[in-house]
């Protein structure tokens, strides 16, 4: 082909400028987050579950509260990662919400990075990797939580790593260096010890992509090799959390959820502006999506092939599991981001085919250039006002009403809040006041697995008619404040009407005068907690049979991966392109 010139031949250049690029369209659109606040236009549910759980760390010093829903141990059901760094950076600052949406915005770069660097990469064009970089900048932040949409920052600070992980397999298959297995293998450990779905996240993702890059490699030494320390070294690393967490409860806990809901199709890919009801991807994505993929099949390439698989795993995860199946839209976002980028490879290689000049190459840039440029026009200004965090929060029922129980229910003393369609109150009252004991108020994290008596509790307050019962159980588990939400509460009728009964509840009016959406009711004749042997934390001991069993089975396989990687050699091989 000659001398010509390529954007290739200027990488440390073009490397350094695309990063830059992407960094300061992160920050354009998440700097409203970077300051101590909660999201502007509601409370999101997920925020408030993973700042208590980090506050009640750090105010606790266990792992175990007594805080949330009776009781239990934090850490016990959800990844510990996602939770302990927070901590870490908020412990060294002082500042849990500033550290908090820093390392959301830190983690949301890398994200958008190691798209670009594993697009490059893998189909040998840093055009490619630009364009799909920069689409997922805007893509996915109409995901994130800080709209309401990803639900969960945790799952970002894991998902982050599932680009980087392709792109380390990668240099592993085609360079051979231990160095990049090593961290493919660790950076894989971090995923699952970070988020369950970000766990399935690379599943989909790098399982599919490591099979193949197997299929494809010859000699098959160094596929032996990697395929080895991915099966041993991934579990060494994280086998000591799973065992303990998942093996006593079964497969089925975890992976609960929501079966009835499957996002529409038309609003999931067809929207020009996706809704701000649910995920969903613009529709500019969805055709450079699909037809990327539909080119890369005709072609019967590898990479198409790939990217095939990967579209109907994410189908697969959003239409056919269906488990919490809106939440697995992210994974076609991905694949689109993906298949965008081999239009783009493929648009450069007919152009190199064709022997054509430096004013023609360069026009294919331009054109990019253009394109993202007005895409991003269309969507920047449009997400930038959403991803926004303020005070706005100190005016809210929930925020009052958590105030006001911490100077007022007492350590002994226990608070029901319900979560209710316009009232949220049974997490955020440990996001602003982890001190205040509660029990069950319409959210099972947790509770689920421990026992059934929140749940009973929650159902007399919704449902039951008998105040003199709902009063009962109040003075058995010593819940001396009951919070429902009023327009919930109304639609039930008489199930609402036993508030009335004075003999069992006393309003707290001066308190209800200023909340807009909630109520709060004094329970008669409640006493306090006083050492009692039911009380979860008399009995609770971190180490037990499973943990035990954990960590040995991780230190065996630790050691065998050490010794592993230390023996192992790889063998010269040239990556085949097609199968």
């Amino acid at each position: 082909m000659g001398d010509r010139v390529r954007i290739e031949d200027f990488s440390i250049i073009f490397d350094f400028l695309l990063v830059s690029i992407i960094f300061f369209l992160c920050l354009y659109l998440l700097g409203g987050t970077l300051r101590t606040g909660y999201p502007r236009h509601h409370l999101d549910a997920t925020v408030a579950f993973y700042i208590a759980k980090i506050k009640m760390l750090l105010r606790n010093r266990s792992l175990f509260t007594e805080s949330w829903y009776f009781g239990y141990e934090m850490l016990k059901y959800y990844p510990p990662l996602s939770t302990v760094i927070p901590a870490f950076f908020a412990n060294m600052t002082g500042k849990l919400l500033l550290s908090y949406y820093f390392l959301c915005f830190f983690f949301y770069t890398m994200f958008c990075l190691g798209i670009y660097m594993f697009v490059s990469r893998f189909f040998s064009s840093r055009l490619a990797g630009v364009f799909s970089g920069v689409l997922w900048v805007f893509t996915h932040v109409n995901f994130i939580s800080f709209q309401g949409h990803y639900w969960e920052t945790s799952r970002l600070i894991g998902t982050a790593a599932t680009p980087w992980v392709l792109y380390f397999i990668h240099r592993t298959f085609e360079e051979g260096r231990k160095i990049n297995l090593i961290a493919g293998v660790a950076l894989s450990s971090y995923c699952l010890l970070s988020n369950l779905f970000s766990a399935i996240d690379l599943v989909v993702f790098a399982g599919p992509y490591l099979i193949l890059s197997l299929l494809s490699t010859r000699p098959q030494s160094r596929g032996f090799v990697v395929l080895t320390s991915f099966l041993v070294g991934v579990p060494a690393f994280s086998i000591w959390w799973y065992i303990p967490s998942v093996l006593p409860h079964g497969l089925n806990t975890y992976l609960s959820g929501s079966t009835t809901f499957t996002p529409p199709l038309a609003e999931t890919f067809l929207q020009f502006y996706p809704p701000n009801t649910m995920p969903a991807i613009q529709l500019p994505l969805t055709i450079l999506g699909i037809t990327g993929i539909a080119l890369g099949v005709a072609k019967q390439s590898r990479d198409g092939f790939l990217m095939a698989f990967w579209f109907l795993a994410s189908i697969f995860s959003v239409y056919i599991l269906k488990i919490q199946s809106w939440r697995f839209v992210l994974l076609i976002g991905i694949c689109f981001v993906f298949s965008a980028g081999y239009l783009i490879k493929e648009a450069q290689n007919l152009l190199y085919q064709r022997e054509i000049g430096l004013s023609t190459q360069i026009a294919l840039p331009l054109i990019l250039l253009l394109s993202l440029g007005y895409l991003s026009f269309l969507y920047l200004p449009n997400y930038q006002p959403s991803a926004v965090v303020d005070d706005m929060f100190l005016t809210s029922d929930e925020f009052i009403v958590s105030t006001w129980l911490a100077e007022n229910t007492g350590p002994n003393m226990r608070a029901y809040l319900m979560w209710g369609s316009w009232f949220r109150g049974s997490q955020w009252v440990n996001a602003f006041y982890p001190e205040v004991k509660q029990v069950l108020g319409g959210y099972d994290e947790g509770a689920r697995i421990e026992n059934i008596a929140p749940f009973l509790f929650d159902d007399l307050v919704k449902f039951g008619v008998d105040a003199q019962e709902l009063h009962m159980e109040a003075k058995l588990y010593h819940v001396r404040y009951i919070v429902i939400d009023n327009r919930y509460m109304e639609a039930q009728g008489p199930s609402y009407e036993k508030f009335g009964d004075m003999r069992s509840f006393n309003p707290v009016e001066d308190l209800n005068d200023k909340l807009r959406y909630a109520s709060v009711y004094e329970v008669l004749d409640v006493t306090g907690m006083v050492n009692e042997p039911h009380e979860p934390y008399e009995t609770y001991r971190y180490w037990g049979l499973w943990r035990g069993i954990g960590l040995i089975v991780s230190c065996f396989l630790l050691s065998f991966f050490a010794y592993f990687i230390i023996v192992s050699d790889f063998k010269s091989n040239k990556r085949c392109d097609d199968v």
